[in-house]
């Protein structure tokens, strides 16, 4: 079967950037670092994707999908300005899709658990995305995670799923 990106103009369109991150826990054995990966969608069209190892050990799945909701939100933050400025059109606010309750509380402005404490300077900045109406976050079902495939192995039927989404 022939696999194909697709875009079409987005004249007359209401302009949407949706992002969708996920993460694995300590999944290297030899360093016990975790995996994160996003995908971006522009009106229903994946433009960027990413996956690779987190740069810190953490200690909870919550504090792995926080740093991979974390640059997924910076990208996406990235390609709005871009969008904007190229072609005089408002991406904002970004819906990011995350599917860990305990992060997004946090990154939402709940009372930070000790998995956040080191990351300071880096929680207050995704906060302050949230609160000048950048990113509005919403939880996602795991089965639902179109982030999902980047950072497990999936059996045939959730891969054949995965495919579909990013190959809309």
């Amino acid at each position: 079967k022939d696999f194909h990106l697709e875009y079409e103009k987005f004249k007359n369109k209401k302009h949407e950037l949706v992002v969708f991150t996920d993460s694995s826990f300590a999944d290297d054995e030899s360093s016990s670092r975790s995996t994160g990966g996003y995908l971006i969608y522009f009106n229903d069209c994946l433009v960027n994707w990413a996956a690779k190892q987190l740069k810190l050990v953490v200690t909870s799945t919550a504090a792995a999908e926080y740093l991979a909701a974390g640059t997924g939100i910076l990208e996406g933050i990235f390609i709005g300005n871009i969008l904007e400025e190229m072609f005089d059109i408002n991406v904002f606010p970004i819906k990011l899709y995350m599917d860990n309750l305990s992060a997004q509380g946090v990154l939402e402005g709940g009372k930070p658990k000790d998995f956040t404490k080191y990351m300071g300077a880096r929680l207050q900045q995704l906060r302050q995305f949230a609160s000048l109406g950048l990113v509005k976050i919403y939880h996602v079902d795991s089965v639902d995670n179109k982030a999902d495939g980047l950072t497990k192995s999936l059996a045939s039927t959730p891969f054949k799923k995965f495919r579909e989404w990013i190959l809309m």
